[in-house]
């Protein structure tokens, strides 16, 4: 069993306790040998009553055999800074020759401030390992020192020394552009509101085109549905703090429409713009990139944006529906923009294919040791929040990172609490495909620089663990009511063929999934496998190679989630996954809660893949995460339409033959896709996307 004081608190019990432990120690009796193989900073970010950021130090080691029953053997650990202990951590029994510990490091600081860059105190780290056989004699012990340049988020090679990032601000802040999506606009001499495209990005130096637009709002949305719209405000003189509302929208027999509004500010935070000279030099700039519910100050010659989520009632009565979105200054005027509703006679399917973030850590937090009962409660209830809110935004898949390292209790069993929530909000939560188990960490099959790393590899101690992990959690699934032929494991995470030990490791673990009766899942082009997952194609000839790969092919455009072209996110999850044939897109990864660079709401202490952040109330939305949700939504107009055509060509309707035509050569005219790169929209620029979803609510009409 591991065990760590919580020294965040209070550090003195530590020394006291530490004092104790070695006046009891029996003499040393060093006939065996112990190395430390690995070592890396990990933060996370842990939410109880308000969020804080806590950094551990994992150290991977290796002990030298000879004659030591290893079954019978125990490992102590212990971190000090500056000669002052500061955690420790305890394997009571050793399954193999490798193995990990984790040692909180003191600081513990709170995330009230966002732009406060975190980093761990300076100074000596040094690390005390000991190794005790059956009787709690010492066997083998070292002692290493590190200084504070040589911890960094990832293990380069012993001795290396990290960089500190050079922090540069842009020269193009993103302000001076002009708004090319607007659709709808009303003016006054306080200032601008307009509507415009949820996937251009405004910024607060941004000004609305001059082109002409509308004087309304207009929406088609689906029963059921959510949807984004995107207002901002272009102020010509200082309008003090500024308050969002929507007047509740009615149709022509005064029925109002009972339609749920989420109303949002669109605030800025820092992102990379570009690194230089291997990341150590980051050019950075505020940006539009977190959506958060209050009043916004907008001064003179600023825009703020402004998002909106409606949810449809999936009862709702179909037709048209007026109202308003109002925005009053402090000086008590009102900008109004008309809205028009028009909710469609039909609701979206569940999609046919799936969609998930890849290796989430909603509920990792629970494998950790030190927490009380009722933090234990408020942390799977911070779990909960998320999948929920995965299920909100489209998710049908589940997929839980496990624990950095292999972690056993009192008894030897594996501790697996996160894994044990995960299944259980996985089934109440409704998801609707499949539950994805990633488990190279409690393996050692993971990448070199990481913790679980294969450079901890025993061939002999991975098959023990995986055929025992297996077995615990076939019978967790029969106890949450989860079918196992719902679940697909797996065990290595991008084997290159050059990475030849990594590849064969692969082959052998999945050999022993597939003899277990589980599902396989690798992320690379590889031959058996039940699921492949890659990279988004380069082109059409490349989506119908990889299709014919596996029995499933699914993507993770990982370039998605930076934020910097909202019209790749949203082709991606929609016009993009129907254009190649996909059966999945799961990119990596949702929220960084373990494993961010320090504070995630900052870019200043290492770059962040943030999609949601965390909050008191849940998960704090983020432009990328709605528009994933419209992109999966485009999707679903689709199958709709598919559904509709089947329906027809299967009782002899000539019109199914016709619209299927139609479907068919609206798909080969899509044009180029965009890219990650932010303004390389292709044939996709901000606007274009509802123009496409609008042809394919035409031809959801004609059949209907």
């Amino acid at each position: 069993m591991k065990i760590r004081l919580k020294t965040i608190f209070n550090g003195s019990v530590a020394v006291i306790f530490f004092a104790a432990l070695a006046a009891c120690s029996l003499p040393p009796v060093e006939t065996e040998s112990v190395n430390i193989i690995s070592y890396q900073i990990r933060n996370r970010v842990v939410y109880l009553q308000q969020p804080y950021l806590r950094s551990s130090l994992i150290v991977g080691f290796k002990v030298g055999t000879g004659n030591l029953s290893l079954e019978k053997s125990a490992v102590d650990g212990e971190l000090s800074l500056n000669g002052i202990p500061v955690g420790r951590d305890t394997i009571s029994t050793l399954d193999g020759p490798t193995g990990s510990l984790s040692f909180d490091i003191l600081d513990n600081v709170d995330l009230a401030d966002r732009d406060h860059p975190y980093f761990i105190p300076e100074g000596l780290y040094s690390v005390q390992l000991r190794v005790k056989d059956r009787e709690g004699r010492v066997v083998a012990q070292l002692r290493k020192e590190f200084s504070r340049n040589q911890l960094g988020r990832t293990f380069v090679s012993s001795g290396y020394e990290y960089k500190p990032f050079r922090i540069l601000p842009d020269q193009d802040k993103g302000g001076s552009q002009v708004v090319r999506s607007v659709y709808a606009r009303v003016d006054c001499d306080e200032g601008t509101l307009f509507a415009h495209s949820p996937q251009e990005r405004v910024f607060i130096g941004s000004v609305p085109g001059k082109e002409p637009a509308g004087k309304m709002i207009t929406i088609r949305v689906a029963r059921g549905e959510l949807r984004s719209v995107a207002l901002s405000l272009h102020a010509r003189r200082d309008l003090g703090v500024v308050s969002p509302q929507v007047s509740p929208p009615q149709n022509a027999d005064r029925l109002v429409l009972r339609l749920g509004v989420s109303c949002g500010v669109v605030r800025d935070l820092s992102e990379v713009v570009r690194e230089d000279a291997k990341s150590t030099t980051l050019h950075v700039r505020r940006a539009p990139r977190l959506i958060e519910p209050g009043t916004v100050t907008v001064g003179k010659d600023e825009t703020r944006g402004f998002w909106l989520t409606l949810a449809v009632p999936v009862d709702a009565v179909p037709g048209t529906y007026q109202g308003a979105f109002e925005v009053r200054t402090k000086s008590g005027g009102l900008l109004t923009l008309p809205v028009m509703v028009e909710v469609l006679p039909f609701t979206l399917p569940e999609p046919d294919i799936r969609f998930g973030m890849m290796m989430d850590y909603a509920f990792y937090e629970l494998d950790n040791p030190g927490w009380s009962a009722e933090e234990k409660r408020i942390l799977a209830k911070r779990g909960e929040e998320i999948y929920r809110d995965f299920r909100t935004h489209g998710m049908n898949v589940a997929y839980p990172h496990s624990h950095f390292f292999y972690r056993t209790d009192d008894k030897g069993r594996p501790v697996l609490e996160g894994l044990k929530a995960a299944l259980e909000s996985y089934r109440s939560q409704g998801f609707s495909g499949p539950f994805v188990w990633y488990l190279g960490h409690l393996l050692h099959t993971a990448k070199p620089q990481h913790p679980g790393s294969i450079l901890l590899y025993d061939e002999a101690v991975a098959v023990r663990r995986l055929r025992a992990l297996l077995s615990e959690l076939e019978r967790l699934c029969r106890e949450k009511g989860v079918a196992k032929e719902r679940v697909l494991i797996q065990v290595v995470d991008e084997p290159d063929r050059r990475d030849k030990m990594r590849t064969k490791v692969g082959e052998t673990l999945n050999g022993i999934v597939r003899e277990m009766g589980f599902r396989t899942l690798i992320t690379r082009p590889w031959p058996k496998m039940d699921v492949i997952c890659t990279g988004d194609p380069d082109n059409d000839a490349e989506a119908d190679r990889l299709r014919k790969t596996a029995h499933e092919w699914w993507i993770y455009p990982n370039g998605a989630l930076t934020g910097q072209n909202l019209s790749y996110t949203r082709y991606v999850f929609g016009f993009g996954a129907w254009r190649w044939g996909v059966n999945g897109v799961v990119p990596w990864t949702y929220q960084m809660s373990q494993g961010s660079n320090g504070n995630p709401f900052t870019v200043l202490d290492g770059p962040e893949v943030m999609v949601a952040y965390p909050g008191a109330a849940g998960p704090l939305s983020t432009p990328v995460w709605e528009t994933i949700r419209d992109g999966i939504n485009d999707y679903r107009y689709i199958q709709t339409l598919r559904g509709l055509i089947a329906r027809a060509k299967s009782r002899g309707d000539g019109r199914g033959v016709r619209v299927e035509r139609e479907l068919e050569r609206l798909k080969k005219s899509l044009g180029a896709g965009p890219t990650e790169a932010e303004g390389n929209y292709g044939a996709w620029p901000p606007g274009s996307f509802d123009e496409v979803r609008g042809r394919i609510i035409a031809l959801i009409r004609e059949l209907r």
